[in-house]
């Protein structure tokens, strides 16, 4: 009785330490779904990329623009998310704020991805929703103290 007693014990702090390191923070493994090369077109005819590319177990790098007429850059931005203390970050910066802006992962499931960062006024939300080969991203925030929202879509590209 005392070996089978000695064995359940075993087998029970294996599986609690399992458990444990299984919930005990944020992966890049659940934003594996949005590596590669992503492309959209506006109605204006403005092509936009994102490309993400996983740099380390903590980080994932993207690069993002806009380009009209293949030739002119209307914008770009080095977006990341990165795993720090345990929690992930959708980190960016823009044009107009010096430094980096942190949005903060409230969720994350296959295909889908939000950010928030409630002390910025727009973007104050980041969605990232995989639907098939097609990507949606929606912005989400307040602009001249309204409700407004941006959403880009893009295909996976080969």
């Amino acid at each position: 009785m005392m070996r089978i007693v000695t064995r359940f014990s075993v087998f029970a702090s294996g599986l609690a330490l399992l458990l444990l390191a299984s919930c005990s923070g944020a992966s890049l493994s659940n934003y594996s779904w949005m590596e590669g090369t992503w492309k959209g077109e506006a109605p204006d005819g403005t092509s936009y990329y994102e490309i993400w590319k996983k740099q380390s177990g903590q980080l994932l790098q993207g690069f993002s623009c806009g380009v009209i007429g293949g030739v002119d850059t209307v914008f770009k931005e080095n977006p990341k998310i990165e795993i720090i203390e345990n929690s992930a970050f959708y980190i960016t910066s823009f044009p107009d704020i010096k430094g980096s802006v942190l949005y903060k992962a409230s969720s994350s499931v296959t295909g889908q991805a939000v950010f928030i960062n409630d002390e910025h006024p727009f973007p104050k939300k980041i969605v990232y929703r995989l639907n098939g080969d097609s990507l949606l991203v929606r912005y989400e925030g307040l602009r001249q103290g309204k409700p407004s929202f941006e959403e880009l879509y893009f295909r996976r590209q080969k």
